[in-house]
Formats: C-alpha cells, structure tokens, sequence
C-alpha cells in the first residue's frame, strides 16, 4: 500500500484551515518600542569613540506625531485601532471613530498563513486556538519611519452561541518586533513587543 507524503498531509491539513488575512476582531494597538540612534560618533588619535541614543516610543507618542502630520487635536485617551478591514484608525476611548490613520501606519496580515493550534467548530464557529503567523507594522510619519516584523502568537476564543444566536469572539495577539528606519534625518533600528486586544459580539 502506497501511502502519502508527508509533504501532501501537510498541505491537505493546512488548506482545511482558513488563511488568516486581517485582524480577528477590530483591535486596540499598544507599542511598547525603543530605537536606537547614532548620536555621536568622533576620532581622536587611534582611537574612535561612539555614543548611541535609546528612545522609548509607544502608541500615543505615535499618536502625538500622527496629530502633528494630520494638523489636528486628538482627545485625551485616544486608541490607535487596527480594523477587520485592515484600516488603522483613530478612536476616542468610547470607541468613536475619530480619523482613519492609514496613510500613516500600515499593518500587515493579508495572505499569511497560520500555524494552528487548538479546535474550531466550522459548524458553529465556536474555538479556542493559538495561532502563529508573520506580522508587519509600518510607520509612515514624518517625524520617524520604519518596518518592524515578528511572528505574531494569537490567542482567539469565540464562544457557542447563546439562545438569542450571540457570540463573543476575543482575540488577542503579543509579539516581539525589531526593524529599522529613520527618525529625523537619522538611521534608527527598533526592537520591542506589539500587542493587539479586541473583542466583538455578533449574530449567528
């Protein structure tokens, strides 16, 4: 009996699972980043002598920035909110669109492909899985640009749906990034972690 490859189980399990192409549920966005910068680099005699500096950048200096470029006042508690349909959008802390974002940042999921681990009911959407998939975030301001890339560890859960057909879907997604761009005029690396947190009830 001629059994099959490896390669063909492989690939058979995986198109049972659906391609992750967007944010699971709309997301707030937090940063937690640092870059690196050459703030002074002299010579004297044989010897040469450097001096970097480290700058903590999180999503509501991106925020501050964002403000500056787009010339408008954000409320105090302002989100940065990636939506299902890959938007990255500006909210007050209610949740109220405020300004879509996407010229600025860019997050990127589409055509990825997750490694799944867990059990989804295909029938009642219920899961509970963790999945494993690359993620890119692009800053395009002016004050600062770059990329940073990871491989983001989802943790989603929906529900079975209660006696009115309603069920919550939570979706949670930690990675650690790292990248380069520029800030100012300047080469800078970063490296930190991205969270994404969101949760949503819908109708089955």
């Amino acid at each position: 009996m001629k059994f099959p490859s490896l390669k063909f189980l492989l690939v058979a399990g995986l198109c049972l699972i659906p391609a992750l192409s967007r944010a699971s549920v709309d997301s707030n966005l937090t940063l937690e980043l640092r870059y690196f910068m050459q703030q002074k680099l002299t010579s004297s005699g044989n010897s040469d002598y450097g001096q970097v500096k480290s700058v903590r950048l999180n999503a509501k200096q991106l925020l501050i920035f964002l403000a500056q470029d787009m010339k408008v006042k954000f409320p105090d508690g302002a989100i940065l909110k990636i939506q299902t349909n890959d938007k990255v959008v500006v909210t007050d802390s209610a949740g109220n669109f405020l300004r879509d974002a996407s010229n600025f940042f860019e997050l990127d999921l589409t055509g990825q492909q997750r490694v799944f681990d867990g059990q989804r009911n295909r029938l009642t959407g219920q899961e509970a899985s963790r999945n494993y998939f690359p993620i890119t975030f692009k800053i395009k301001l002016s004050a600062l640009q770059g990329t940073v890339k990871g491989i983001a560890i989802e943790d989603l859960k929906t529900t079975t749906p209660n006696g009115d057909g309603i069920q919550i879907t939570t979706g949670q997604i930690e990675t650690a990034v790292n990248g380069s761009g520029t800030v100012g005029a300047g080469k800078a690396y970063y490296d930190g972690s991205l969270y994404l947190k969101g949760r949503k009830a819908t109708v089955k």
